[in-house]
């Protein structure tokens, strides 16, 4: 019977709550216990939106320095850590400081939500967030959150008009490097070597050529240096046998859910009229510029921001009627 909007706030602005506590609300994210995920800061903006930031640490990371000098042939580099910073600063005994991984807010009207992701923190970490925090935290909830996205009304409109044809999923191939962590011990003298680079898929179609390889179907295909990555695309279609107008919303709908966390641009709809939706109407995004005070993000403004991107979906009919009614108030 609970909004989404409505459990956060019990668990998060409820003084009687037992996690009002950032402590109390933290992610583990690693079996060593070093890495934390959790809403850290909210905050009610316009007596409606209830606004979050979603931040993921590591305890004990170290981030390089490089040291500036106009006489020199090149700039030194040099290892930061949290306790440099405890050693140059008066951070009283009970405090600790750590870097930060990455960063990502949200707002939350009702059961809606809309998302200022980053490359780390996205709509799929956020759901999972979501769900450890409702179900397995607070045990609000039995069941799943699902974050599905919002397509445009020009997809709803296309899909009404023309039956679906076919779902294609197509990303070119592309592989990120995992290095070993580096730990350093001793600051004054540090040799570091690489014994072994992981190799981990970096796009959906590196994902799916890697279960296909796992699973025996490309023996044949050998990859050598001579192979060019930027080349190579993988596109894999799913075919409709049927499907009527009647259903093609409930079509667009499954699409836009089973697909929530695949970039835009790797999904399309063919229609059987030839019309195509692409991946641009199946999400409803912008961008949009972060303004900073003093290195960091000016909430409100960022609040103001997502409103006056929603009301502008409001005069356009882009939003369903109950998120409209939240917003003005009706």
């Amino acid at each position: 019977p609970y909004t989404l909007q409505e459990l956060l706030e019990s668990a998060l602005v409820n003084k009687n709550s037992n996690y009002i506590c950032a402590k109390s609300r933290q992610e583990k994210l690693t079996d060593d216990g070093k890495a934390f995920r959790f809403i850290n800061s909210h905050s009610k903006h316009g007596g409606k939106l209830l606004l979050c930031q979603l931040v993921q640490f590591e305890e004990g990371l170290t981030q390089m320095t490089i040291v500036m000098d106009d006489n020199s042939e090149s700039f030194e580099l040099n290892p930061f850590t949290p306790a440099d910073i405890k050693k140059n600063s008066s951070t009283k005994n009970n405090k600790t400081t750590e870097f930060l991984d990455s960063m990502l807010y949200f707002g939350v009207l009702g059961n809606h939500v809309v998302i200022l992701g980053s490359q780390a923190l996205r709509s799929k970490e956020l759901e999972g967030h979501l769900n450890w925090f409702l179900m397995n935290l607070t045990s609000q909830l039995q069941t799943m959150v699902v974050l599905s996205d919002k397509p445009t009304q020009k997809a709803v409109k296309q899909i009404q008009r023309q039956e679906a044809k076919s779902v294609v999923l197509g990303s070119d191939i592309e592989y990120e490097a995992e290095l070993p962590e580096k730990k350093y011990e001793e600051y004054e003298e540090k040799i570091n070597e690489i014994n072994k680079v992981r190799w981990t898929p970096k796009t959906v179609g590196a994902e799916i050529l890697q279960f296909l390889k796992s699973a025996g179907h490309l023996d044949s295909l050998k990859f050598d240096d001579s192979f060019d990555a930027t080349n190579f695309h993988l596109t894999l279609e799913l075919t409709y046998n049927r499907t009527t107008t009647k259903k093609g919303q409930k079509a667009l709908d499954s699409v836009a859910t089973s697909l929530r966390h695949l970039d835009k641009e790797d999904v399309k709809i063919n229609l059987k009229g030839g019309g195509v939706i692409h991946g641009d109407d199946l999400k409803l995004s912008t961008s949009i510029n972060i303004q900073f005070i003093n290195g960091k993000v000016d909430e409100s403004n960022l609040y103001l921001t997502m409103v006056t991107w929603l009301n502008s979906k409001i005069n356009t009919e882009e939003v369903t009627p109950d998120l409209n009614d939240v917003l003005t108030g009706s």
